[in-house]
């Protein structure tokens, strides 16, 4: 009997591959108990969906995805100029789970352009292919009206083997290097002696604490000014606090004088340490005060029963610096074929292709990240002086009412 696939999407009819999901998972952004979280907090969310492949009536593999109501941004750099009510099915990050090899992801193919159209999407958005892999290549292939349009361009994933102490991590870097390190807290100790500190926030009572003060410092980075950064709302206190009823949350917070100035949130699943986000006050800059705390987060882990850190996409400074290996990755865009789909898919390729022309030509002169810290610093400073200047309004308005 062939390889068929069925799509699910009700509670009841996921709730029956619990037995064969849980033995299979191997991505935290794919773990059973997460995705049914993100399914219950997330307000976009339409309905979970998920697309199993039988043998028969035995299961062989799946893919984890759900069915959003949202909208699409068309924009040059961080400049967002459009956004457009769209209908997608988001196949997630490590959601494809089980035995998959270059026979079933064609299959697959065929199954999902159908079911685009069955059940009247837009487009469906693939998170994080690793670039020249089987599915990859399916992604890409045929009339180009057909194939998949890369989502943001290419993306390094890094990731770091984990030596087994310290002292041995310390030696693989260079004497430059070292010093470095160490000098960073020193200059702390000099600037605030006695006054700043290190804590880490694992257990179900402290991850509510830990979330409240990562937002405050995110509220002053970048981050925020591009409207993303980490948020005390419902999804990420039930994600904390799921992690940290299992053993799995690492929040890492740096304090000087009490108040919170640089936060890691990371996660434990299996051998591996996920750096999920951090965030600094910016106005600290000069402390480099996420790199003090990261390597405490290294230094706790080495000799551990972790193997290997997992920094996630991008190609920022210090994934360079520490990462031991990398390899490519790219989200990517499935559009209809409809009229509609039509139109979102050259709006989205136009996009797509005159930020990819720019990019090359800032990376030919040696420009990309200069911009990039211009234009974060900009963003960062922006939202700074917004939230001193609503704390500024917060205490008139205090006074005012004290005086009343």
């Amino acid at each position: 009997m062939g390889i068929s696939f069925k799509a699910l999407t009700s509670q009841a009819e996921i709730a029956a591959l619990e037995a064969y999901w849980k033995p299979h998972q191997w991505n935290p952004n794919a773990d059973w108990d997460f995705y049914h979280t993100i399914i219950k907090t997330r307000k976009e969310v339409v309905c979970p969906c998920v697309l199993v492949a039988y043998d028969g009536t035995e299961i062989v593999a799946l893919v984890a995805g759900r069915i959003e109501a949202t909208s699409m941004s068309f924009g040059f750099g961080y400049a967002k100029l459009a956004n457009l009510s769209v209908r997608q099915l988001v196949l997630i990050n490590g959601g494809f789970i089980g035995q998959w090899d270059p026979a079933l992801y064609r299959t697959f193919m065929s199954f999902l352009r159908k079911f685009i159209e069955e059940h009247q999407l837009d487009l469906v958005r693939i998170s994080q292919v690793r670039l020249h892999a089987p599915f990859h290549a399916l992604l890409i292939e045929g009339p180009r009206r057909q194939r998949a349009i890369p989502e943001g361009g290419e993306a390094l994933h890094w990731l770091m083997r984990l030596p087994a102490t310290w002292p041995e991590f310390l030696q693989s870097r260079s004497k430059k290097h070292r010093y470095w390190i160490k000098r960073l807290s020193n200059i702390l100790d000099r600037d605030f002696p006695g006054a700043w500190s290190m804590q880490l926030h694992t257990s179900p009572e402290q991850s509510r604490e830990f979330l409240q003060a990562a937002e405050k410092i995110a509220d002053t980075t970048y981050h925020r000014g591009l409207g993303v950064g980490i948020r005390a709302d419902e999804q990420n206190l039930q994600r904390l606090k799921l992690e940290a009823e299992r053993g799995q949350l690492r929040g890492y917070l740096l304090t000087i004088k009490e108040k919170p100035c640089a936060f890691w949130y990371c996660s434990v699943y299996g051998k591996t340490l996920h750096l999920c986000t951090t965030g600094y006050d910016s106005s600290l800059r000069d402390y480099e005060l996420g790199t003090v705390l990261l390597m405490k987060v290294f230094q706790d882990h080495c000799g551990s029963a972790i193997e290997v850190v997992d920094f996630g996409l991008g190609d920022a400074g210090y994934k360079q610096r520490f990462g031991t290996e990398n390899y490519k990755e790219s989200s990517f865009c499935l559009f209809a074929s409809t009229r509609r789909g039509g139109m979102l898919r050259t709006a989205f390729a136009m996009s797509a292709g005159s930020n990819a022309a720019a990019r090359r030509l800032l990376d030919r002169l040696r420009l990309t990240q200069s911009l990039k810290t211009f234009w974060r610093q900009r963003l960062a400073g922006r939202k700074a002086a917004t939230v001193e200047g609503s704390a500024t309004t917060a205490n008139g308005q205090q006074q005012k009412g004290d005086e009343s």
